[in-house]
């Protein structure tokens, strides 16, 4: 027997990892990072004991308003993730309780993990050995917010963005090359010159991060003889107006009683244009307006359909 949980609107936007899974070697490609990012999300706001029994689910509408895509994008998404994360695996240190001694160790990230076509939804659930990386922490663990990477299209930004939170109190980050190059998931064989690894890895990373997050960070190479042998990444939080700067988004933000407003008239019949777009085969009229209202929760949602606003009497100013 399992039990099944659903995803609710209003959920937490904190990412709790332990910094053992912080600084785990694993490769996971962008769907499969933000399925994983977005089930611990949902996991731990849930009150009832969390086990390797629960059976998530996460649907299209919560990716699409986490991450901001389509309603396309995210079926597909979600559906590429399901097909390929079942084999995907991480390994990591820990301490074994009963020696004391560290041990390193290998799991899966799922033992279960399916794709439901009608309803646009995943349903998973955690390896045992992966639960306790993220609920009921106590100590050495590294929150973020899930907003804050939302953006990031580079996994290795995303991989990079934690392991810079994780020394979030020092502004620094000190690595070897082998270690950084281990946690970021990349195979031996992979950009190998370096060149290639600072400009399809690292440079990148450290772009998406100044421009889409709220830290900016730099780096400096740290040579012995010829060879560049450790990173040290040095970074600071930024000033509020450059968060928002930063993340392209104007003041978006519209209130409960504007979400009512402006889905009850985007979805009403007579707005044959909005609704023809927008409303799903089958859906009731009630579900659609539901769903539009909850949209709308969304900044980048509202920025992508202004014209449609618009439209219907909306007077929304950057």
């Amino acid at each position: 027997m399992y039990w099944v949980f659903f995803w609710r609107w209003n959920m937490s936007n904190l990412v709790y990892k332990d910094n053992n899974l912080i600084e785990a070697s694993y490769s996971l490609n962008l769907s499969e990072q933000r399925l994983i990012l977005t089930a611990i999300v949902v996991a731990r706001d849930f009150k009832t004991d969390f086990t390797s029994e629960t059976l998530l689910t996460i649907h299209a509408s919560e990716y699409m308003e986490r991450f901001g895509v389509g309603r396309q994008s995210a079926y597909e998404a979600l559906q590429s993730a399901c097909e390929s994360l079942f084999e995907r695996r991480l390994i990591y240190r820990a301490m074994d309780p009963e020696t004391g001694k560290l041990g390193v160790y290998k799991s899966r990230w799922v033992s279960k993990i399916g794709y439901i076509r009608e309803a646009g939804c995943v349903q998973l659930m955690f390896a045992p050995d992966v639960i306790p990386l993220f609920m009921r922490l106590e100590q050495k663990f590294t929150k973020y917010e899930l907003k804050q990477i939302s953006s990031l299209t580079s996994v290795y930004a995303i991989r990079l963005y934690e392991l810079l939170m994780r020394w979030r109190g020092t502004g620094k980050y000190f690595t070897v090359i082998a270690e950084l190059r281990e946690k970021l998931g990349l195979l031996e064989n992979e950009y190998k010159v370096m060149g290639d690894f600072k400009k399809r890895v690292l440079n990148l990373a450290v772009t998406q991060i100044n421009e889409f997050t709220d830290v900016t960070v730099h780096y400096e190479q740290k040579k012995e003889g010829r060879s560049i042998t450790e990173i040290h990444f040095f970074f600071s939080q930024k000033k509020m107006k450059d968060v928002t700067e930063s993340a392209g988004l104007p003041d978006y933000v519209l209130s409960e009683k504007q979400c009512e407003s402006f889905a009850r008239k985007l979805c009403d019949l007579n707005n044959t244009a909005f609704c023809s777009k927008h409303a799903e085969v089958g859906e009731t009229r009630q579900a659609f307006e539901k769903r539009i209202y909850h949209e709308l929760k969304n900044p980048k949602y509202v920025k992508q359909h202004l014209s449609e606003l618009e439209h219907v009497g909306s007077k929304l100013n950057p």
